[in-house]
C-alpha cells in the first residue's frame, strides 16, 4: 500500500480524469447519435447512461478530495495529505498516522491509534442483486465508520481490504468476528 502522494497530486489527477471521461462521454453520444440515425433506431442513445453513471462517479472522486483537503486545513492537518499511503477512489484516505473519510457529505479525520474496534459485515442488496462486505470502525469515543471492501456489483472505487493495514498501525485493535 506504499504510494505516499500528496493531496494535491490526487486532486490534479482526479481533475484529469474527469474531464478525460467527461471528452469520452461526448465522443460516444456523437457515435451513437450518428449510428442511431443510420439505423433509424434512436433507442440506443439509452446507452450514454451507463456511461454518465461513471462520470458522475469521477466527479464524486474528486469533489470528496476537496472536502478532505478543506476539512485539512481548516484542522490544521495538512501534514498529514502530504504522506497518503493509500486511496480508494472514492471517499476515504490512509495517510501515515490517520484516516480521513467522507461520511455522507461530511469530511473527518481519525488517527489510527482512536480505532478501538473493527469487523466485517456481510449484506445482500436486494434493488441491485448484490452482495457487499464493508468493513466498520468503531472509534474510542463510539464513533463508526463504514468502509465497502468487497462487492459483486460494479462500482466506481477500489475496493481492498485494509484490515491487515489498520492492524499494522495499531496492534491495540480488537477484531470482532
Amino acid at each position: 500500500m506504499e504510494n505516499t502522494q500528496n493531496i494535491d497530486n490526487y486532486i490534479k489527477y482526479a481533475k484529469e480524469d474527469m474531464k478525460f471521461y467527461f471528452i469520452l462521454g461526448i465522443i460516444i453520444f456523437l457515435a451513437l447519435l450518428i449510428f442511431s440515425y443510420f439505423v433509424n433506431f434512436y433507442y440506443l442513445l439509452l446507452l450514454i447512461i451507463f456511461h454518465l453513471l461513471f462520470c458522475i462517479g469521477k466527479v464524486n472522486a474528486y469533489t470528496n478530495l476537496k472536502k478532505i483537503k478543506k476539512y485539512a486545513i481548516t484542522n490544521n492537518l495538512t501534514e498529514e495529505l502530504n504522506h497518503i499511503e493509500y486511496f480508494n477512489q472514492e471517499n476515504y484516505i490512509l495517510a501515515l498516522n490517520g484516516m480521513f473519510i467522507v461520511k455522507k457529505t461530511k469530511a473527518c479525520y481519525f488517527r489510527y491509534d482512536d480505532i478501538k474496534e473493527i469487523y466485517k459485515k456481510m449484506d445482500y442488496t436486494p434493488k441491485v442483486h448484490s452482495w457487499e462486505e464493508n468493513l466498520h470502525i468503531i472509534l474510542k469515543n463510539k464513533d463508526e465508520y463504514s468502509i465497502l471492501i468487497f462487492s459483486t456489483a460494479l462500482v466506481n472505487e477500489e475496493l481492498k481490504d485494509i484490515t491487515n493495514y489498520l492492524i499494522n498501525k495499531n496492534p491495540k485493535i480488537s477484531v470482532k468476528k
